[in-house]
């Protein structure tokens, strides 16, 4: 049996790194460029970002949206002008990354902290309630005769997930026995980067072509495979991201954690609904940070928080009403987890962001 985890910005958060696009706004539009087209470029969102401080949506959250939006600054013939900016501010992106990832120190952390840690890997269903943490445990149970085998597919560059797993025993997370027989769940660490790492192609850009507000520009030779992640990574010849889609459809249970199921990575979340469609065995398992959480005792509240983010998913699908009633009961939320890949003593909840995760 196959769980898989996805992985998004919000664990690096969660880390202490300051990730977040806001945070490399803020660093990126401090500096300045000579060339002018680029100055104009950090300037601009500068101003939208002031602009707009009191309308999140308005401003440049993800930068992959709004570098789409951008095009529409340009044409056929100035096309070269908006790659500039896109190339620069890719190897700024990493420059901050490279910054930031060097802050977070294997050493602030105590021996008891990575063995919680390797506990929440396996009872990564321990914060759902009661009944749903049976049907978690029913579709665990039927694979009662075999290995269970959890694997990771990050969006993140970094490497901030083989750093911490390096400190996990390489014996079984659990083990049971079943007759004469005894199962493991085993550990898969060759972690899956389907947009690549700091040092090697890090790929940003947008969804699909939906989302390039010049249309124009998609007839400029190679410009798609600049823009659009999936048919970057796909010209470079990498396999990531088949070989990512291959571990999902094979497993039983998914697990997202640090993600906000946002526009600019619309193909996964479509994956994720039609693969709940094909058996409605599988389950998934959204980790979800709220800023403001509901209290336990605001149980409406927080029936709603969780299926608002049923229906963010959902949102990626084009069921009939039937089917969306099905899958939606094979989706899970935990709001702001509290045990689930945490190191105990970082103060920081996870974030669902997309931000620098690509």
């Amino acid at each position: 049996m196959n769980i898989t985890f996805l992985i998004g910005n919000g664990f690096d958060v969660s880390l202490g790194i300051q990730s977040s696009y806001s945070k490399f706004y803020e660093w990126y539009c401090a500096k300045h460029s000579k060339i002018s087209h680029i100055e104009t470029f950090r300037k601009s969102i500068d101003q939208e970002i002031k602009s707009n401080k009191s309308d999140e949506e308005k401003v440049w959250a993800d930068f992959e949206v709004g570098i789409g939006q951008y095009t529409s600054n340009f044409t056929t013939e100035t096309v070269d002008l908006f790659l500039d900016c896109f190339t620069d501010a890719q190897e700024n992106i990493q420059e901050y990354l490279k910054s930031e990832i060097k802050k977070f120190k294997l050493d602030n952390f105590a021996q008891d902290d990575f063995l919680r840690y390797s506990e929440s890997l396996w009872k990564f269903y321990d914060e759902l309630s009661e009944m749903n943490k049976n049907s978690i445990k029913d579709t665990i149970n039927s694979s009662s005769n075999e290995n269970i085998k959890i694997s990771f597919v990050t969006f993140n560059y970094t490497d901030t997930l083989e750093t911490i797993l390096s400190k996990i025993p390489d014996a079984p997370l659990h083990s049971w026995r079943n007759g004469s027989s005894v199962y493991s769940y085993i550990l898969n660490r060759e972690i899956i980067h389907v947009h690549g790492t700091i040092d090697n192609a890090p790929i940003l850009g947008v969804n699909d072509e939906t989302q390039i507000a010049n249309k124009d520009l998609l007839e400029t030779p190679q410009f798609r495979e600049f823009l659009i992640k999936a048919e970057s990574v796909k010209a470079l010849g990498h396999l990531w991201q088949s070989q990512a889609e291959t571990l999902i459809s094979n497993s039983k249970i998914v697990c997202v954690l640090g993600m906000s199921l946002g526009v600019t990575d619309a193909k996964w979340w479509r994956k994720l609904n039609e693969w709940l469609k094909v058996n409605s065995s599988r389950k998934v398992i959204i980790f979800w940070y709220e800023r403001n959480p509901p209290s336990k005792s605001a149980y409406i509240k927080e029936l709603q928080c969780i299926d608002k983010v049923k229906e963010k998913l959902l949102s990626y699908s084009n069921f009939s009403d039937s089917e969306r009633t099905r899958v939606k009961n094979q989706i899970y939320v935990v709001i702001n987890t509290k045990k689930f890949m945490k190191l105990q003593n970082m103060e920081q909840e996870i974030r669902t962001q997309t931000d620098l995760s690509a």
